[in-house]
């Protein structure tokens, strides 16, 4: 589990038993972040193979965050974590989006190869983008979506909605699951 903190990079916790205890916070040094912020980790479902070397990337996680001070300039990473839950990021912590970056949100869209992300601007304005997960990775690197038949339909929708308050913003997932 990641979560937000008031230091300089992103830290996490990982649990062997779905959640009932969680061991000791650790910090991701690769992941530089703004602080005390919101960030936004979620599984994807695929494969990514580096087209060099036939190397295969699995259990996939992308990751957005605010990466300098006063909550600004997005970054969106994509890693791959192996099964003692280490994580090798596959692109680069480039800013893709300049300026005010708060409350960041990300979902894997139906179409299997896309990205729905929305974010708050420096006016308070709900900014809405799709990002295709082969333009976010090096040249060398493939996405190809494969589904998990135990956690998704052969569709493999999430659905995202936004709902607005008078507090904020909230945002809900529902999730398409087989029955």
């Amino acid at each position: 589990m990641y979560s937000r903190n008031s230091i300089s990079k992103i830290s996490y916790t990982d649990s062997t038993d779905g959640g009932i205890t969680w061991g000791t916070y650790q910090t991701d040094n690769n992941l530089s972040y703004t602080g005390n912020c919101m960030i936004s980790f979620i599984n994807i479902e695929g494969i990514i193979t580096d087209t060099k070397t036939n190397q295969e990337y699995t259990n996939l996680i992308v990751a957005s965050y605010p990466k300098t001070s006063v909550r600004k300039d997005g970054v969106i990473r994509i890693g791959s974590m192996d099964k003692d839950g280490k994580v090798t990021w596959l692109n680069t912590d480039d800013v893709r989006y300049n300026g005010y970056y708060g409350y960041s949100n990300i979902t894997q869209l139906s179409n299997e190869k896309t990205l729905a992300l929305s974010y708050e601007d420096s006016l308070g304005s709900i900014k809405y983008t799709t990002l295709i997960i082969d333009d976010l990775l090096p040249t060398n690197y493939k996405f190809n979506y494969i589904v998990n038949p135990n956690t998704y339909d052969d569709i493999g929708t999430y659905i995202a909605l936004m709902l607005f308050s008078i507090t904020g913003l909230i945002y809900i997932y529902i999730k398409k699951s087989i029955y």
